[in-house]
Formats: C-alpha cells, sequence, structure tokens
C-alpha cells in the first residue's frame, strides 16, 4: 500500500496518468470512453484508480466499471472549465479534477459496509435544538440573541478554552480535568460549531472576540487565563489586543495568526462546488483523511471513538455552510499587526507546538515567539496539531505550571 499521507498526489505518484492541470486524466477518459484504449492502457487505469481510493477509503477498493470512470472524468473536465485560469494554479486544478473524478467513481463495498451506510446520519442533516436536547454535554446562554454551548469544571480563578477551526469544545477532553483541579475552567463553543449558533454571520476574529467578552459579562468573569488552539489562538491574540485589561495569562496551542500560504487543502476548500460537493458525501471518509494528514501525528489516537466525539457536532444543520464560510474569508494568518501589539502589552504568553504539526508548522511557532519577546516556547515530540491531545500529560503540566504562576 501507499503512503496514506499523500492521498491527493496518489495518482500522480504512482505514473504519468496527470499531467500538469490534469488535462492528461480527461483525456484517458474521453478515449476510454471512446473505446480509444487497449488492454495494457485500461489496466493501469483502474490500477491508479483502485489506488486512489484504497489511500483514501483506508480499506481495498474495486473499480467496478472503467466507463463509469469514464464518465467521471468527462464531468471533471466540465466542472473544473472554471477552475482553470489565471485565478486558479494548475497544481488546484489537477487536484480539482482527481475529487470530482473520485465522487463519480464507484467503489464495491462488503453487505456489512452497506449496512453501515444505511444508518448513516448524513452531514449537515439534524435540527441544532434537537441534536443539542440528545447530545450537548454543557449548558446553553443567549448572548445578544446567539445561542452559545460550554462545559464548565472546577473552582478557582477563571480560565477559558477556545477550540479551533472545525472543532468545537471536545478538543480539550483531555484537559480539562487537569485544568479543573486548580482553576474553574470554561470551554465554549465558537458560533459556528459545536453546538452553538450556525446562523450567517460574518465568522472573523472580531466577532469570536465579541462573543468572548459577551460570554464573561454574562457571567460575570472581569479577568480570566485564554487558552486557544489554532483559530482560537487567533482569537485569544485579537482579544487580548482588544481588551488587554480582561487577561491574565494566556496560553497559545498551534495558533495561528503569522502570515503564511494556507495549505493546498485548504486552499482547494475555498473554490467553489467542490467543499460542498465533498463534505455532503455519506461517508466518514473525507473527515477522517483530513484529521489524519493535518491534524493528529500518531494515527493510532485516530479511533472511531475519537472521530464521532469531535464530528459530531458537523451533523448540525448549517455546519458546513459555516466551516466553509469561515474558510473561505481567509482570515487565519493575518495578525502580523495584533501579534506585535501583543508583544507590547504586559501579557505573560506560553507557546506550545507539535513538533510534527502537518497544519501550522512549527516555524510559524517560531516567527511568533520571536516577535513576542519574554514570551516562553515549548515543542512537544511525536504531536501535530493538536499537541494537548497527543500528549496531554506533558500539556496539562507545562500549561498549568504557568498558569498558577499568577496565583503564587
Amino acid at each position: 500500500m501507499q503512503d496514506r499521507g499523500a492521498v491527493f498526489e496518489t495518482l500522480d505518484a504512482s505514473g504519468d496518468l496527470l499531467a500538469p492541470g490534469g488535462l492528461d486524466f480527461l483525456r484517458r477518459g474521453d478515449a476510454l470512453r471512446a473505446g480509444k484504449l487497449g488492454d495494457d492502457e485500461r489496466s493501469i487505469l483502474r490500477v491508479q484508480l483502485e489506488s486512489f481510493f484504497e489511500n483514501l477509503f483506508d480499506r481495498p477498493a474495486h473499480i467496478d466499471s472503467l466507463p463509469q470512470a469514464a464518465l467521471a472524468c468527462i464531468w471533471a473536465r466540465r466542472s473544473s472549465r472554471s477552475l482553470r485560469g489565471p485565478r486558479c494554479s494548475a497544481e488546484l486544478n489537477r487536484v480539482s479534477c482527481q475529487l470530482f473524478a473520485w465522487c463519480r467513481v464507484g467503489a464495491r463495498i462488503d453487505g456489512q459496509e452497506k449496512e453501515q451506510m444505511r444508518k448513516f446520519i448524513p452531514w449537515d442533516s439534524q435540527p441544532l435544538e434537537t441534536w443539542s436536547e440528545k447530545h450537548a454535554p454543557g449548558r446553553i446562554v443567549d448572548l445578544d440573541g446567539r445561542r452559545t454551548h460550554y462545559v464548565e469544571a472546577g473552582e478557582g480563578p477563571p480560565v477559558i478554552l477556545i477550540h479551533g477551526f472545525n472543532h468545537d469544545l471536545n478538543t480539550w477532553n483531555a484537559n480539562i480535568d487537569a485544568f479543573s483541579r486548580r482553576f474553574k475552567v470554561y470551554a465554549v463553543d465558537l458560533w459556528g460549531s459545536g453546538f452553538s449558533t450556525r446562523e450567517p454571520m460574518d465568522y472573523r476574529f472580531p466577532l469570536f472576540a465579541e462573543q468572548i467578552r459577551s460570554f464573561m459579562d454574562f457571567l460575570d468573569i472581569p479577568r480570566a487565563h485564554l487558552v486557544g488552539h489554532s483559530m482560537g489562538g487567533g482569537t485569544a491574540i485579537f482579544f487580548s489586543v482588544k481588551h488587554p485589561e480582561r487577561v491574565d495569562r494566556l496560553v497559545l496551542v498551534g495558533s495561528v495568526g503569522i502570515p503564511r500560504r494556507l495549505p493546498l487543502r485548504a486552499r482547494l476548500f475555498m473554490l467553489p462546488r467542490i467543499p460542498e460537493l465533498l463534505m455532503g458525501l455519506e461517508t466518514n471518509a473525507v473527515r477522517r483523511k483530513n484529521l489524519r494528514d493535518y491534524w493528529i501525528h500518531n494515527r493510532e489516537l485516530l479511533t472511531d471513538e475519537y472521530f464521532e466525539k469531535v464530528s459530531l457536532h458537523q451533523k448540525i444543520e448549517g455546519s458546513t455552510r459555516a466551516a466553509l464560510n469561515i474558510l473561505r474569508r481567509n482570515f487565519f494568518n493575518t495578525l502580523d499587526e495584533e501579534i506585535h501589539a501583543l508583544a507590547e502589552l504586559n501579557i505573560p504568553v506560553l507557546i506550545v507546538w507539535g513538533r510534527q504539526d502537518r497544519s501550522v508548522p512549527l516555524e510559524s511557532g517560531q516567527a511568533m515567539h520571536r516577535i513576542l519577546g519574554g514570551s516562553r516556547l515549548e515543542i512537544l515530540e511525536d504531536a501535530g496539531h493538536l499537541p494537548n491531545f497527543e500528549q496531554p500529560e506533558l500539556f496539562n503540566e507545562m500549561a498549568v505550571e504557568f498558569l498558577v504562576q499568577t496565583d503564587e
């Protein structure tokens, strides 16, 4: 089996099926549909497509029909015309063609998997109120007419945990108990995620910072420590600059903010139509693949139980729209001014990064550390974009030790 970490390059790596821009792939589809491919070329096409599916679905895949694959190629050509040209790189166009093909090519599944598919609850399908009644673990409050879900635990100085993009407060499941032994912990679902509202809004750092401010006002929290992961780290930075009088200490975990180009797949999901198509497929494969490739380094930790917990909120109606709304605004790495402003404030900062972070690389954390003079940078080995989850004992010890210094 080929390296599963390179799904979007699988077809290229297995041969010369794809030329830059994906045009050779499409031409082969045309030739196959017209009956102009010889037996050897048909065999190559089948092997390459099955290799692609094997990597994507984490199991052997068998193409039922090469003509079906050919039709996928034709549809990809028709659908991808708007992706070519000066607005889209050849690389993005090539990957788009692969994804369109994947959406239309069938793979045989056994009876057990068919039964699982019949029980599958579609993504983006469940009413927020109903799904919350069944699954929300915490409390619901109304902030300026907008629903916010949160959990709380412990007693002591307040700590607010802020999750990242397309995740929810389950980000902190391995940390809340440890924090709650010394602090009053609040883990908040940002608007557009978890069991909080899905209404259309201007999802950016100012909105999320306003949510945190309103949350603190509602619960009469004058000051708090903030712990933010990824997009939640960016939110904590923005909030700290706008409301420094309300922040004691700051822990940034794999935080966005430093200007850098987004990964290829993130840029792909900013394109029209393709993400909606992929995210709507009745399969866990797309979301599991994303977690495996960009979030979690130790793949043994990506269990069925973990996946169900962190993705359950994405079953709620409006989740895909909200997530893509956030991603397409492309604001994650726009905090250069705020990071330099934070450096001028008297707020102690702990920066925590996973050595193997493939979503926001370690170089970003090191750059942030250089700007934030006096900050502390801790690098956790054998950890990806969720070091607090992959190395919870180390993370909990260093974060709690850092935060209690205020109280001693």
